[in-house]
């Protein structure tokens, strides 16, 4: 069946500055925070997913364990990219021993006085039912994504949050 959800800020930095953050594997960990995810150590650097640009889409690129902490393996996440393009967005499509398909899809628009950033989530679980209770988890995650991303970056307008579709 699947859900789906989307949040949208509009925040006081440049879109060249919250890709650095938003593509860096710290950056992604201090939104996350206390889930941590892990990430070959290639990809630890300041390029972060940048690294990943000339490998092919849609392939699974590498796997990364979520956890609480540091410690607490959650979920096992076979990580890959349909499409990136840098200072705009990503277009993640990704497995989980949780999910039968993770789609996230980041994007960054120029606006005035900042950028619009806008994740849309969408998931289908591999076990029936599954979906709508993690969907509650979800997206407290990507809520208290967006309030990171505001306390970094400040905000210019108020975030949305609202359903969405793959």
């Amino acid at each position: 069946m699947g859900m789906g959800f989307a949040f949208s800020t509009v925040l006081a930095a440049d879109a060249p500055t919250l890709w650095a953050h938003a593509t860096s594997i710290k950056g992604i960990n201090r939104e996350l925070s206390p889930l941590r995810m892990s990430a070959p150590a290639d990809l630890r650097g300041p390029d972060g997913l940048d690294r990943l640009l000339p490998r092919v889409p849609g392939q699974g690129l590498f796997v990364s364990w979520v956890t609480l902490l540091g410690v607490i393996p959650l979920d096992r996440h076979v990580f890959g990219l349909d499409r990136i393009v840098p200072n705009e967005g990503f277009w993640e499509r990704s497995r989980t021993a949780l999910m039968r398909d993770w789609r996230h899809v980041r994007t960054l628009e120029p606006v005035v006085g900042g950028t619009r950033l806008t994740d849309q989530v969408w998931f289908e679980s591999r076990v029936p039912g599954l979906d709508r209770l993690l969907a509650g988890l979800y997206r407290g995650v990507f809520r208290k994504r967006h309030a990171v991303l505001r306390r970094l970056f400040g905000a210019v307008e108020a975030p949305t949050d609202q359903p969405s579709g793959p």
